[in-house]
């Protein structure tokens, strides 16, 4: 699998704050998957603490791409229970925006070819 170094600071930064929103959401994740039982919910920790190592550890620009969309369809499909919690719903919404924002400028930087790549 080939990663991506990237020589912009900022960017490197951003990346892992996404990396770090992700393991917030994992653990948030499994704590309702404990306390309502829902096995389909330790699905979904399993998807977002593997999304959350491949951005945070990995820097896979794929992974933050794959977490832009997971996060967009989840709250897509949960808008009536977030519509409910006027809070939730405005985390969620800077969740999706400074995920989004992210992998925009990833992508940005991809086509300036200001990436290094490192082949493990």
């Amino acid at each position: 699998m080939t990663n991506y170094i990237t020589e912009n600071k900022e960017l490197e930064a951003d990346i892992k704050g996404v990396g770090v929103l992700l393991y917030i959401s994992t653990g948030l994740t499994a704590l309702m998957a404990v306390l309502i039982q829902d096995p389909w919910t330790f699905i979904d920790v399993s998807i977002i603490g593997t999304l959350a190592y491949c951005v945070h550890s990995r820097k896979s620009s794929k992974a933050i791409y794959g977490a832009g969309i997971y996060f967009l369809l989840d709250t897509s499909l949960a808008i009536g229970l977030l519509v409910l919690s006027p809070m939730a719903l405005i985390f969620r919404g800077i969740m999706l925006y400074y995920i989004l924002s992210t992998a925009y400028k990833v992508y940005k930087q991809k086509d300036t070819e200001k990436l290094i790549p490192e082949v493990k």
